[in-house]
């Protein structure tokens, strides 16, 4: 009776090049489907932290409104238009064209930014140094952060892009430097079908340089 005593070099290396056709083909497609499936993930907490912002946002609204009015109020002295300003963060009237701002969360910390994530001050504000001392800027930045982290518990990085108290558009990531950045309204997939610009593009700008009005509903941006 004969025995086989295993397999021949020909079958050894058939066997060989199949696994290697195997793995060329499943491990790209197995990074396919982590990405998208990292992607889908962040897309679900940025429109948690949407939410939660929008929130916040409009709190703000009220809490600015009697304030802006005395400012803009031309019986006001300089003593009451500097009172109001301590209450004021979105907007400074006769200084922002628009009421339009950014705020970033590194994982730690929460800071009101300008487009590109840079933390605000002054010069990038476009306020004068006296005005930016006087603003609730340290006040809200904190508020915020706080009434979306009892909502998103974790330290993931999100960054976010408010027009006349209107949250438009969010980005999220699990770190600073994480290119599996999700999206709301419009997520990177959306993008990549429209095809005026590739995801790829995008995702080198990370959360904290992410251009927000690629997000938002109005897809004129990216088509």
């Amino acid at each position: 009776m004969r025995t086989k005593k295993g397999f021949t070099l020909i079958e050894l290396i058939i066997v060989i090049a199949i696994m290697g056709i195997l793995v060329g083909v499943l491990i790209p497609s197995w990074g396919y489907f982590v990405q998208r499936s990292r992607t889908r993930t962040q897309n679900n907490k940025a429109k948690t932290i949407f939410n939660a912002a929008q929130s916040v946002v409009t709190d703000l609204n009220f809490s600015e409104r009697k304030y802006l009015a005395v400012y803009n109020d031309s019986s006001s002295t300089s003593e009451e238009k500097d009172l109001a300003l301590k209450h004021l963060y979105s907007t400074i009237p006769g200084v922002d064209a628009e009421n339009e701002w950014y705020y970033y969360w590194n994982g730690v910390t929460g800071y009101r930014c300008d487009a590109d994530g840079n933390k605000l001050d002054a010069d990038n504000a476009g306020y004068t140094s006296a005005q930016f001392a006087l603003l609730a800027i340290d006040a809200w930045d904190e508020k915020i952060g706080k009434s979306i982290r009892k909502i998103v518990d974790d330290d993931m990085v999100y960054k976010f892009y408010v027009k006349d108290y209107i949250v438009q558009s969010v980005v999220s990531a699990r770190y600073a430097n994480d290119s599996f950045l999700g999206s709301y309204p419009t997520t990177l997939d959306k993008i990549d079908e429209l095809g005026k610009i590739k995801a790829s593009d995008i995702r080198k700008d990370k959360a904290q340089g992410a251009k927000m009005q690629y997000f938002d509903l109005d897809t004129s941006d990216v088509t």
